[in-house]
């Protein structure tokens, strides 16, 4: 916003930055049923695929300015779907916190690590997945450190990598046939692992980095292979990595929110934007295209408020029929004749 009312004022335009603020903070209240609706998408599905990145917040009640905050991103798990993302900002990483935010959650939650998601992945209703991409990271790790293409983190690297090729070959089967590739050719190689790192998991240093990579390997077995057993879970995370990246991007920018409320509503912002990103929607036009909507609307009214969800969104038209009806839109195509179109010099 700095730069844009400095931009503004090249041109002659004077508008402040607490003014571009101001209109920000007011486009995240006209959208908050939209958001409010996502996260009852969010919540009624079987998988979601969590991560959180750190936020600045300037202030926060009992804290020093500056403090660090989160902006966490719940994600829609399950490939050939719509996936909505959620986004919500956090003062702290207490495991009361998602416990209380996902207590309605019913299904398969896929973590990176286990501290934060504590207390919610005790619950007899929620199935902990983990992510192969996270474990394959400790043991690259040492392999960039050593520079040695042998040992125990090559060898691990390779039956992982030998996994990951199982999924690129799965990428275009139905789901039957994607679940009994990965039963036939996935779990043995699995099992051929778990017996490798439980026999040498003694052997290693327990503060050393092979000692770790390898406990924290086995300690999140079970998560590591319910995606064997369900051909609708993902190997990884990686697909929340890849949408948090827009706010970690977009973070250099802007650097900090003022207050949690306001990085909530820089949240709200993001959910829609992100969603359209991942769901190959352009959230400009998406964007343009609810704030018309938006005014002829009951925000009360569910049944037409889901109307404007991205889901519904169609990309072949910027605005739907029953919008220009009242907007009173004429398409109309004007060919230009040769006396409209300026000579050259």
């Amino acid at each position: 916003m700095y730069r844009q009312a400095q931009n503004y004022g090249y041109m002659g335009i004077n508008y402040s930055r607490q003014q571009l603020s101001n209109w920000l903070s007011r486009a995240a209240d006209l959208i908050e049923p939209l958001y409010n609706l996502i996260f009852k998408e969010i919540t009624n599905s079987r998988y979601l695929m969590t991560d959180e990145t750190p936020v600045t917040l300037l202030n926060i009640n009992g804290k020093k300015p500056g403090s660090k905050g989160y902006i966490s991103i719940i994600k829609q798990g399950g490939k050939g779907i719509f996936n909505f993302v959620y986004c919500w900002a956090i003062d702290s990483r207490s495991q009361e916190v998602i416990e209380k935010k996902l207590e309605k959650f019913r299904g398969y939650l896929q973590v990176d690590g286990l501290n934060f998601y504590f207390k919610i992945l005790k619950k007899v209703c929620v199935v902990y997945i983990a992510c192969w991409s996270h474990v394959r990271r400790k043991f690259t790790d040492i392999i960039k450190l050593s520079g040695r293409l042998e040992g125990v983190a090559f060898e691990v690297v390779e039956k992982i990598d030998k996994l990951y090729e199982i999924e690129h070959r799965g990428g275009k089967l139905s789901k039957t046939d994607l679940l009994e590739l990965r039963q036939k050719e996935a779990v043995p190689i699995l099992s051929e692992l778990r017996e490798y790192l439980t026999n040498i998991v003694s052997t290693a240093s327990p503060k050393g980095k092979l000692g770790v990579a390898i406990k924290y390997t086995l300690e999140r077995w079970d998560g590591l292979i319910q995606y064997t057993k369900d051909a609708n879970i993902e190997i990884d995370n990686n697909a929340t990595e890849r949408c948090i990246k827009y706010v970690v991007m977009g973070r250099k920018n802007w650097l900090f929110a003022d207050n949690i409320t306001s990085a909530n509503k820089l949240a709200m912002l993001y959910s829609l934007i992100i969603t359209c990103k991942f769901n190959n929607i352009n959230p400009r036009e998406y964007l343009e295209y609810i704030f018309n909507q938006l005014p002829y609307i009951n925000r009360h009214n569910t049944s037409e408020l889901k109307k404007l969800l991205p889901d519904k969104y169609d990309v072949n038209k910027r605005y739907d029929l029953e919008y220009r009806k009242q907007a009173v839109i004429v398409e109309t195509i004007t060919i230009p004749t040769t006396e409209d179109i300026p000579k050259a010099a």
